[in-house]
């Protein structure tokens, strides 16, 4: 082979020569390469907008859905609190002894290690008690449609004698326009000792103020020791009322409901069934006034509309006659009020035990709202609580039975 053909290159030139086509070739290539680079960086670049744009929405979306969905899950405060039409007791519990005012017409509060008792008028608030709300019960209420069933024959629950009830010693007209119209909060003193069965007493401020009249707030001893189960409802909350008839009826209870016109007009098919089972159903009024006040500014009257205008809602829905058992709006009164309602033959009912528990966000703790109520029984107590209470409801049946363990029978109240 020859090694110096003329036409042969040396080896190095050769390999750095390249020819004109081929680098050519080759930056076309590379210059589509790059063409290609660019436009996956603009379709990237593209594709991100689009998802930014579409991520953006989707949380505006989100950010008009929720507050709107909350607003139709959970009812607003107005819901909750205000209306005339409505009721709920809210009582406010004290262990401390608060100066008393007696001047114009303000309301004033007597306490001596006792209960004070004030509560919101709205079918969203909740329930009574020296309690406060009648509570009391916190989402938006709810109305029963459904038809019930109940028992052919009503229960004859136990019933206080008519003699345990006070004297009423009617006035002349002279004599009611001389009475006082200064306005009181109710309130009452705790026992010193807990399980003791000790009665539960008055406070200084508030017991001479009563003295003269015939209220209802703790009956008199009798040869078997009783309790009387009264609960305040205003508005119906969770079906809370029904689990409470249907556990009453299991137990064998009579209960004293004291109902409004809010709740008779919205829940007609319960205050069918606590009568129809034996239990009692009595006053609250019909709009859930402050009694005291309104004998104040509108006259005794206006007092009377709210007592005559439940009665006959009752009687339309049931057939019955309502017994004259009042419990005064807000444990509010004042001894020309007291007077008056004794004068047309009704009985104030307030209370001697009520706890905190018509808050319907900040429930108690069932073991400590049990331990409390069967810590304060004594003979002749009148119990408050708020139908509104899931604690009071999840309770119920604990409680029946540990006051029946105790030696004490549970009545409703007597009637005049």
């Amino acid at each position: 082979m020859k090694k110096n053909h003329p036409e042969r290159k040396p080896e190095a030139q050769r390999r750095s020569t390249v020819r004109p086509d081929r680098v050519y070739s080759g930056r076309a290539k590379q210059s589509n390469a790059v063409h290609e680079v660019i436009r996956g960086e603009a379709y990237r670049a593209n594709n991100g907008m689009r998802r930014f744009i579409i991520l953006s929405a989707v949380i505006l979306v989100l950010l008009i859905a929720i507050p709107v969905s909350c607003r139709m899950l959970i009812p607003s405060d107005n819901s909750r609190v205000s209306s005339q039409d409505s009721l709920t007791d809210v009582m406010t519990v004290s262990d401390s002894v608060p100066s008393i005012t007696t001047s114009g017409s303000d309301l004033t509060e007597g306490t001596d290690n006792s209960s004070d008792y004030s509560e919101p008028n709205s079918d969203t608030s909740s329930s009574d008690t020296g309690v406060s709300s009648d509570p009391t019960d916190s989402l938006s209420p709810t109305s029963t449609t459904e038809s019930i069933t109940i028992p052919v024959e009503t229960i004859n629950y136990p019933r206080a004698d008519s003699n345990l009830l006070p004297e009423i010693k009617k006035l002349s007209s002279e004599e009611l326009s001389a009475v006082s119209t200064v306005r009181y909060g109710w309130s009452f003193n705790r026992p010193d000792r807990r399980n003791e069965d000790l009665p539960a007493s008055l406070p200084v401020a508030i017991e001479p103020v009563i003295e003269p009249y015939a209220v209802v707030w703790q009956l008199p001893a009798t040869d078997k020791p009783t309790v009387y189960l009264t609960m305040d409802e205003g508005y119906e909350y969770a079906d809370n009322t029904t689990r409470i008839l249907d556990v009453a009826l299991e137990k064998k209870v009579g209960i004293t409901f004291f109902i409004t016109g809010s709740f008779i007009d919205k829940q007609p098919d319960l205050v069918r069934r606590m009568a129809a089972e034996g239990h009692q159903v009595a006053n609250h009024t019909v709009n859930h006034p402050d009694m005291s006040l309104m004998y104040n500014e509108q006259g005794a009257e206006a007092v009377m509309q709210e007592l005559h205008g439940l009665e006959m809602k009752y009687k339309e829905v049931t057939g019955l006659d309502m017994p004259r058992l009042v419990r005064p709006p807000m444990g509010a009164f004042s001894p020309a009020m007291l007077a008056y309602l004794n004068n047309e033959g009704y009985y104030p009912v307030f209370w001697s035990f009520a706890y905190v528990d018509w808050l319907i966000d900040k429930q108690p703790v069932p073991t400590a709202a049990l331990d409390q109520i069967l810590g304060e029984l004594h003979d002749g107590s009148v119990i408050l609580i708020h139908a509104v209470s899931k604690t009071n409801t999840e309770i119920l049946p604990e409680l029946i039975d540990g006051i029946r363990t105790r030696g004490y029978e549970i009545s409703l109240l007597p009637e005049p």
